[in-house]
């Protein structure tokens, strides 16, 4: 829940993904300073053993875009008097913030002691006092970031196409892999690049296919990762259910260490077919291809950092939502049918990041002088969101009108930046500041009005016994509510809906979970509605007027 920031890229994505860096020189010979050894050091500089080889952490009250961390030999030839130094730094990077942490590249040093310092405005004037420290060198290792996962859906009689070589991941240097097969089912083929082949034979429908795969490159121990893969009937439905989540990724997860591996390992263990994804960067690199990529899935990019991925193809692209303001999303048709041309199942899905300010919750919790609840309700009527939210349903309206007895499943899944009515009720008032009685948040009215389900609370109907928490899972002396939702139409069944921070504790020191947003997956199977004049849906302009008639009513 917060305004887009701009994304300060570390050097390296990770480096459990990162290639060899050469050993870069400072651009120009930085002036020489006199060093004053009765400084009085008010910066901070410290190893960060939690986190990946080499980093450290740092804070300073002087930061500008050239402060630098620089590392060198332990048995000379740092910069102990401020003086330029004959010897290069072995590894450096900027560290230009006034608090945070830096990874270094250090594949291409040896095992050994080295001395760092952190030095101001690309000169050697020292911010903190150095220290000594032991690397013990690279050693190249493969691994996958999970030892299990499973594939997308499977049927008899049909060629099957996979590829897991995307996800084994390689600690240094950039090295050449080779997959094997190590054991399973005998359909089960696995290619050197990693893919996936095969046809399951008559017979083989109803149960799980499973296969060991194995990734390796010379001189390393081999990775392992063990793959399930479902195998439908030839007379059945290729999916028959759909597991989806929504992920606020915060700066896409690039303000924690390997956060690469952490959400490979999130996505595979929550076994999920689509992901709607907010807040992930297209800059300084594409963080959508990068986690795209390694899982071999399609994916649809909008703008303002919008994104979905899907397991099954991506058949159609809608056009991005356009409002005056920006453009909150948008979605894509997702085939379900594999080659079973006479199956003609299919999904919808969206992806929206509502805007996120004014912030009621903040205007009930956190004000010296709380507004009253006609004040915030004007506030949430007369915001941003309502002209991105009622834009949005606009194009969604006429896929879940079932006058006509044919509809496509849609899914609308993101960061509303609002709470629910579900969730403001009575038995809740105390933690919502006082306010109780089923408070009107507009924009949760707006959509359940029309028809679609909200997920997690569908599956877990009291909010005081389950309320599903997404933000601020890092700040809880923020308000704690759900803004995140997976909303379905009414040919869905939700058959489980849950939020999750993937495991661990999201405010430990190197935390597995990457965002300060939770997660919601929602777990749905495909029912047939009855044709009715009106199932619930109603036409834009009845929400249109619903909308004005609740704002009328309030005041």
């Amino acid at each position: 829940m917060k305004l887009t920031s701009a994304v300060r890229f570390a050097v390296a994505v990770n480096t459990l993904c990162s290639t060899a860096a050469s050993i870069l020189p400072l651009s120009a010979p930085p002036a020489y300073v006199p060093f004053d050894r009765t400084r009085d050091f008010t910066s901070s500089f410290a190893l960060d053993a939690w986190a990946t080889p080499v980093t450290f952490e740092y804070s300073t009250p002087e930061p500008h875009d050239k402060n630098w961390i620089g590392i060198w030999p332990a048995s000379g030839g740092g910069p102990e008097e401020g003086h330029r130094v004959a010897d290069h730094a072995s590894a450096w990077e900027y560290a230009e913030d006034s608090a945070g942490r830096r990874y270094i590249n250090v594949d291409n040093l040896g095992a050994g002691d080295y001395r760092a310092y952190f030095l101001a405005k690309d000169i050697y004037v020292s911010l903190a006092a150095p220290f000594n420290f032991y690397y013990p060198g690279y050693k190249a290792t493969l691994y996958f970031p999970s030892n299990e996962t499973s594939l997308r859906n499977a049927r008899e009689g049909e060629a099957y196409l996979e590829n897991v070589g995307g996800l084994v991941i390689g600690e240094g240097h950039s090295i050449h892999i080779n997959f094997q097969k190590a054991g399973g089912d005998d359909w089960i083929q696995v290619w050197p690049d990693g893919s996936i082949r095969g046809t399951p034979p008559a017979g083989s429908g109803g149960r799980i296919a499973v296969a060991q795969v194995e990734g390796k490159a010379a001189d390393t121990a081999p990775a392992s990762i063990q793959i399930n893969i479902m195998v439908q009937r030839s007379s059945e439905r290729l999916v028959d259910s759909i597991n989806v989540m929504t992920w606020s990724m915060w700066d896409s997860g690039t303000h924690f260490s390997r956060y690469h591996e952490k959400q490979m390992r999130f996505i595979l263990g929550s076994n999920v077919d689509l992901i709607a994804f907010q807040d992930i960067a297209e800059v300084p690199i594409d963080h959508l291809e990068r986690i795209a990529n390694a899982l071999g899935w399609w994916r649809w990019r909008g703008d303002l950092r919008v994104a979905i991925i899907s397991r099954y193809p991506i058949v159609a692209e809608f056009s991005q939502i356009v409002t005056d303001y920006f453009n909150p999303g948008g979605g894509v048709r997702v085939s379900l049918n594999g080659l079973n041309q006479d199956d003609k199942v299919a999904i919808e899905f969206w992806s929206v990041a509502l805007f996120p300010l004014p912030y009621g919750p903040n205007e009930f919790c956190k004000r010296d002088r709380p507004l009253t609840q006609q004040q915030v309700l004007a506030n949430e009527v007369h915001s941003e969101r309502m002209v991105q939210l009622k834009a949005t349903m606009d194009r969604i309206i006429p896929q879940i009108d079932n006058s006509s007895g044919s509809t496509t499943p849609t899914i609308l899944a993101g960061d509303f930046n609002a709470p629910s009515h579900l969730d403001w009720v009575d038995s809740l008032k105390e933690k919502n500041c006082g306010v109780g009685g089923g408070f009107p948040w507009p924009s949760s009215i707006i959509v359940t009005a029309a028809g679609m389900d909200d997920s997690l609370r569908v599956a877990n109907p009291d909010p005081a016994k389950y309320l599903g928490t997404t933000w601020n899972i890092r700040k809880l002396s923020d308000p704690q509510d759900r803004i995140d939702f997976v909303y379905g139409s009414k040919d869905l069944e939700v058959l489980a809906s849950v939020n999750t921070v993937g495991g661990g504790d999201p405010k430990a020191r190197d935390p597995e979970w990457t965002s300060d947003h939770a997660a919601i997956v929602s777990l749905s199977a495909f029912r047939e509605p009855e044709p009715s004049v009106n199932q619930g849906a109603v036409s834009t302009q009845h929400l249109r007027y619903l909308f004005w008639m609740m704002f009328r009513i309030i005041f």
